[in-house]
């Protein structure tokens, strides 16, 4: 059952939506994106971060700022090598991904923040 813990069991991993990545930095032109969910695990040590992004953009790097009420977490999606430079396609196909995060400490009862793009506004969760 979801929720119960069984001693000498370990908990299932935090599942994310979509498909799971790793960050690349050979993304160009990192910069900050939306992200839709997060999902923290019963070790409180690990977050699934899930996002929606086109074809055209992947996985960069997920950005971690710890503080002493909240941890920050940022999403930054680039272009994919083989789309730089390329103008006028039009790619109408969006895919769903998410990553999983290995936080250096626990949340500890602090608060998750995850930063927004544009208005640079957080959400807890």
């Amino acid at each position: 059952m979801i929720g119960i813990r069984r001693e000498g069991v370990a908990a299932p991993a935090p599942h994310g939506l979509g498909r799971q990545v790793v960050p690349d930095s050979r993304m160009l032109s990192p910069r900050l994106h939306e992200c839709a969910r997060t999902a923290v695990h019963d070790d409180e040590r690990t977050v699934c971060v899930s996002w929606v992004r086109p074809a055209s953009q992947g996985l960069h790097s997920i950005d971690v700022d710890y503080g002493r009420d909240s941890v920050r977490l940022a999403l930054n999606l680039g272009t994919r090598p083989e789309f730089a430079g390329r103008t006028g396609y039009v790619v109408v196909r969006m895919i769903v991904e998410h990553a999983a995060v290995k936080l250096r400490e626990p949340l500890r009862g602090r608060r998750l923040d995850v930063v927004q793009p544009a208005t640079a506004v957080t959400r807890s969760s």
